[in-house]
Order: structure tokens, then C-alpha cells, then sequence
């Protein structure tokens, strides 16, 4: 699989993008609208519990200004009140705590941590054909709105932004050279985020390790794990860069991290509300996908330039992994049947999805989002 890097496009005074010198502007399909006249009695406040630090870019750049521009479109009848860092929520409760009502809103559900909870959702941890995490994310939104048993697994939420990690990568320990071929990953340990990135590891010979995300740093560090399963953009805010110098890129899909409102909640909110948060889904969606794919480009960029060794996979590695990254399909298929689904028509249709959205650009961004969104690459 290979990345298109949305990270070459540049925005210019109306706000578009350009590719390939070719100007792409349309009519701007993100165009603020107007804010609608709101009968209200008092600001509605939602609590956002986020696993994410308050400066993470996605927060900053895209979730933040997303939540202010639904408050200004609504003339402030909603209000956000966001909850950093896992103050209010830790990372394996956002499902539980969306459902509950503990938090009334997720922008970072921890679906991939339980695919046994959303076994339609896991489709997208499978080692599928993709290519940008915009394509991933446009396909997982269709996949939500056109496939009923994957629209089913979210009863009780309501959901609004599609979103996954970047693409998961191998990241070596500093000192420890990138593998040159198959056999140089056997028997080295790596940290495993899901079941799927567990069979992956086996799969090619690894020592799957399941440690505590906050564990991470101290393990590479002192060097009792060789290396992680990490997704590229992610090095950085996680400071995984510091501990790391060799990289293999395999690009193995990351987790699903859908954003979501109480349905409870939803209900309550004014129809005139729940039209502009709607309206600006999208948005959440394209704009996720648009910067994550940027810091990825951003982040080997800078990788290399202070020498990292880093090993793109050549046709026989990308044989030997597609082969390894069977038995995860074979095995997802197993799932659905002992649930008496039958996975084929779903995954059919995801890879059409996939297909379709091959190709996927933006070619507007909207005016509320910050003019240095994108790093320079």
C-alpha cells in the first residue's frame, strides 16, 4: 500500500487546494452558512471527554474549531465544555461512558479497542487496499450510512465524525536496525494495540507485547521492548520519536476513533441544532483524514532529515505481508459467521467504498479552520 500525500497541497487566499499546479477550486462546498434563528431558554452545555492532550493537533486544528463554529452557527444555543487529556474519561471508558451518559459527547471513541463490542466495525482493521486515511475515513463514514449491521453496532449513539489513526508503522528502539527482510522481524518483541495488530506480529514472526499505552516510552527507553506498532503521525505528540531512530514502513491499518453524541442527549437538542451539527459532519470527517495524512508526510520528513533509517517495503516484503494479512480476514470472517453474519457482502462493499474513494481529494477547506493547519512538507 502506498500514501498519497495530501501534505503537498498548499491554500491560497480562497481558501483551496492545489494539485499538481492545477487549481481545483469549485464552489465552496464547506462555505460557512448563516446561523439559523434559535429559540433557546439558555446555552445547552455538552461535556466532550477527550483521551487526547489539549494540545494535540487534531484537537487544535480541527475539533476545537469545529465545536466553536457549531456554537456560532447556532448563535451559542449549544456550548462545549471539553475535558482534556482523560480528565473526565480514560481511553478503554469512552465507549461506556458515551453510552451512559458519563460524557455526553466522544470525539475519540476507543472503538478499536473492542472488536468483539463493534465486530462489523473491526472490517477496517483488516490490511484492505488503502491509501490515504481521508479515503479510510470517507469509506468508513458511507460504510456507516449504507451498510445497516454496521449502522446497528451504534445503537444508542449518534454518530457524527468518522475518523481512524494513522497508518500503524514499525518503530524500532533506538539502536536497533530496521528489518531488510522477512526473517530480520522474527523473534523481535513489539507493542500490539488490538488483535489484529497481535495476528499481524505473529503472523511475520513477532513477540506480540500488550503494554499500557503510558508504559511505552520507559520500555523503549530502557530497551525491554524492542520496538512498537505505532501509527506515524502520532511519534511526535507521543514524544515516541525521542526513543526511536529506525523505522519499517508497513503501513497496517490503525484503529477506528468515530466521534459521537449520547443519543439521549441528541434527542434532546433542538432540531435546528441537530441541522447544523449534521450539516458540519462532513467537515469532521474530511478534515480529520486531510491532517492526519499531512503529519504523517510531515513526520518522515523530518525523520529522515535527522538520519533515521527508514525502509519502505519492496514488492517482495509487500508479497510476504499481504500473505501474513490473510488469516485476519480469514479470521474476521469466522467472527461474523459464529454471530450469523454473513461478512462477505460487507466486506464487498467496503472495498468498493474504498475503491470509489480512492482517488479522494479536498478541494475546499472551510473558513473556521486555522490558516497553519497544514505543515509545510
Amino acid at each position: 500500500m502506498t500514501s498519497r500525500p495530501l501534505c503537498e497541497l498548499t491554500r491560497q487566499s480562497r481558501r483551496t487546494f492545489l494539485k499538481s499546479g492545477a487549481a481545483l477550486a469549485t464552489t465552496a462546498t464547506f462555505g460557512a452558512l448563516a446561523a439559523p434563528a434559535l429559540a433557546k431558554s439558555g446555552p445547552i452545555e455538552i461535556k466532550v471527554g477527550s483521551t487526547q492532550p489539549e494540545g494535540q493537533y487534531l484537537v487544535q486544528d480541527v475539533m476545537l474549531p469545529w465545536c466553536k463554529e457549531v456554537e456560532r452557527r447556532t448563535d451559542n444555543a449549544v456550548t462545549f465544555t471539553w475535558y482534556h487529556g482523560s480528565s473526565l474519561v480514560k481511553t478503554p471508558q469512552t465507549v461506556k461512558a458515551l453510552r451512559t451518559g458519563l460524557v455526553e459527547m466522544a470525539n475519540t471513541m476507543a472503538t478499536w479497542m473492542y472488536e468483539d463490542e463493534f465486530p462489523i466495525n473491526s472490517v477496517l482493521h483488516l490490511p484492505l487496499n488503502f491509501t490515504t486515511i481521508l479515503q479510510k475515513n470517507r469509506t468508513y463514514r458511507d460504510a456507516f450510512r449504507e451498510i445497516p449491521e454496521f449502522t446497528a453496532e451504534f445503537d444508542g449513539l449518534h454518530m457524527f465524525g468518522f475518523h481512524a489513526s494513522d497508518f500503524m508503522n514499525l518503530d524500532w528502539a533506538a539502536g536497533l536496525p530496521a528489518a531488510r527482510t522477512l526473517a530480520d522481524f522474527k523473534g523481535r518483541t513489539g507493542w500490539a494495540v488490538n488483535k489484529s495488530i497481535v495476528m499481524l506480529e505473529e503472523a511475520i514472526g513477532m513477540v506480540p507485547m500488550t503494554l499500557k499505552q503510558e508504559d511505552l516510552y520507559m520500555a523503549l527507553q530502557r530497551k525491554s521492548m524492542d520496538g512498537l506498532v505505532f501509527n506515524t503521525a502520532a511519534l511526535p505528540p507521543f514524544k515516541f520519536d525521542e526513543v526511536t531512530n529506525a523505522h519499517n514502513i508497513v503501513n497496517w491499518p490503525g484503529g477506528t476513533i468515530p466521534a459521537g453524541l449520547n443519543q439521549k442527549v441528541w434527542s434532546g437538542l433542538p432540531s435546528d441544532v441537530q441541522g447544523v451539527i449534521d450539516d458540519l459532519s462532513d467537515d469532521w470527517t474530511d478534515l480529520c483524514g486531510a491532517i492526519v495524512d499531512n503529519r504523517r508526510e510531515a513526520t518522515l520528513k523530518g525523520l529522515r532529515e535527522r538520519g533515521d533509517e527508514i525502509v519502505e517495503m519492496d514488492d517482495d516484503m509487500r508479497a510476504a505481508m499481504a500473505s501474513a494479512g490473510q488469516p485476519l480476514v480469514d479470521a474476521w470472517m469466522a467472527r461474523l459467521e459464529q454471530k450469523g453474519i454473513n461478512g462477505t457482502p460487507i466486506l464487498d462493499k467496503v472495498n468498493a467504498l474504498l475503491a470509489k474513494h480512492a482517488d479522494a481529494t479536498m478541494t475546499t477547506v472551510p473558513d473556521w479552520v486555522p490558516e497553519d493547519w497544514l505543515l509545510p512538507v
